[in-house]
C-alpha cells in the first residue's frame, strides 16, 4: 500500500492517461477517509472526494478544460445522457431548455466562448 501523499507517474502504477507521464497522488477522501490514486493538476489533486461521496452530494467539479461537470442520480429524467451519472452542466442546461435529451452527436458552444458561463441565454445548440 502506498503512503499517503506518495506522488507517481501514470506508468508506474499501471495506467495509461498521457501516455504515462501524468502524475498521480495517494490521496483520502476528505468526507469519508477512503484512500485512492488521484490524479495531479499544476501540483494539486483534481478530486478531493472519492466517487460515492461526489456523487452522493452532487459536487460540482471544475475541470482544467473549462467545463463545470456534476453528477445525477439513476431517478433523474437526464440520466441516460450521463457517463455513469456524470455530465457537463451546459449540456444539462441545454437538455432542460429544449425539455429533451440531448444526442451524443448535438454540442453545446457557448456563445461569449467561456466554458463556465453557464447563463441559460449563453449556451447554443449545434450539431
Amino acid at each position: 500500500m502506498p503512503e499517503l501523499g506518495e506522488i507517481k507517474r501514470a506508468k508506474e502504477i499501471g495506467r495509461k492517461d498521457g501516455k504515462g507521464s501524468v502524475k498521480f497522488i495517494w490521496y483520502a477522501c476528505e468526507k469519508c477517509g477512503k484512500q485512492r490514486w488521484v490524479r495531479l493538476v499544476r501540483e494539486k489533486p483534481i478530486y478531493t472526494l472519492c466517487f460515492a461521496c461526489a456523487k452522493g452530494k452532487h459536487e460540482r467539479t471544475k475541470r482544467t478544460d473549462g467545463y463545470i461537470y456534476t453528477w445525477l442520480k439513476h431517478d433523474d429524467f437526464l440520466y441516460p445522457m450521463t457517463l455513469g451519472g456524470r455530465s457537463i452542466v451546459d449540456r444539462l442546461i441545454m437538455a432542460k431548455k429544449l425539455g429533451r435529451c440531448l444526442q451524443p452527436w448535438e454540442m453545446v458552444h457557448h456563445k461569449n466562448g467561456k466554458r463556465d458561463d453557464n447563463r441559460p441565454e449563453n449556451p447554443e445548440l449545434v450539431s
